[in-house]
Formats: structure tokens, sequence, C-alpha cells
């Protein structure tokens, strides 16, 4: 909870270093119910079975970039990103490390979907969860009100889709 006593943001570098951003929000009525009555006698985590070793685990990340990207793919994303910089309402774009990022991402939504290769959709559907916390509004954009994610948006509709 940023603006509280105590808690600051985190600086851009630090927040290059996390894959994605991912807001939850707060539990309807009913599920914050049951979490309450979950968590009375126990921890719910005490019983989560183990679905997999670690082994499994780093075999599937292996997996993962095994996935093929086709050059044309990885232009589009390229394109994404370059167009993050300079652009109007940002002051500072996705850094080489969201790029590659974006590439890990598209990869392992092919793979979650079934697929040994990228599509444009994957990419589209990573998109705004990896690259919205690396960028910086500028003042006017900031209070403006512009969403970072709006922005990311307004990007994946303005750069042509490869066939």
């Amino acid at each position: 909870p940023v603006d509280f006593h105590g808690t600051y943001p985190l600086p851009e570098a630090q927040l290059d270093r996390f894959l994605v951003r991912l807001e939850l929000g707060y539990p309807n009525p009913d599920m914050e119910m049951a979490m309450l009555f979950d968590q009375a006698v126990s921890l719910p985590v005490d019983s989560v079975p183990v679905t997999m070793s670690t082994a499994e685990l780093s075999q599937m990340q292996q997996d993962v970039r095994l996935v093929l990207v086709d050059e044309s793919v990885a232009k589009y994303m390229l394109d994404i990103v370059a167009r993050t910089r300079g652009h109007s309402m940002l002051k500072l774009g996705v850094s080489p490390r969201g790029s590659l990022m974006l590439f890990r991402a598209a990869q392992a939504s092919a793979f979650v979907q079934g697929r040994r290769f990228v599509l444009p959709d994957d990419v589209q559907r990573v998109a705004p969860y990896v690259l919205s916390h690396r960028l910086v509004l500028t003042s006017k954009a900031r209070y403006g009100a512009v969403a970072k994610h709006d922005v990311v948006y307004g990007i994946l509709g303005e750069i042509p889709v490869p066939a």
C-alpha cells in the first residue's frame, strides 16, 4: 500500500526486475467470508498438495525456452517496445530487459496453450502485464490520469500484426 507511513514506491530499476505486475483488487464478500472461515482453524496452505517436483518445474522452465518464436513475431515485439521509447506520454520506455521478459512471457503463454510456437496473440495477451509497470509517464500524462496499461493497449492497436 503506497502512500502509507513507511511504504514507498520501488525505483524504476527495481520494478524492471519483475516479470509481470498483476492487480488483484479485493475479494467479493462471499469469498472474503470463506477466507475467514478457511483460516479459522488451520492455514489453507498447509493442505495444498504438491503437484510437481522442483526437477519437474525446472524441466518445464527449460521446455518454455524451447518454444519457437518466428523472426516476424520477435520483430513485432521489438516494434511494440520501440514505440514505448520516445512516446509522447512516456518519460521512460521499456528497457532491453523488458524486451527479453516480453519474449519469455510470450513463450510461456504459448506453452500454457499447448503450442510449441508463439503467435502474435500470445504477445498481445501478455504485453500489458509485462510492459505497463516498466513505463514512466510524463507529468502531463500523470496529471491527465492516463493509465500505463492504456498506453500499452494503444501501442498494441498501432503496430501492424504479422500474418
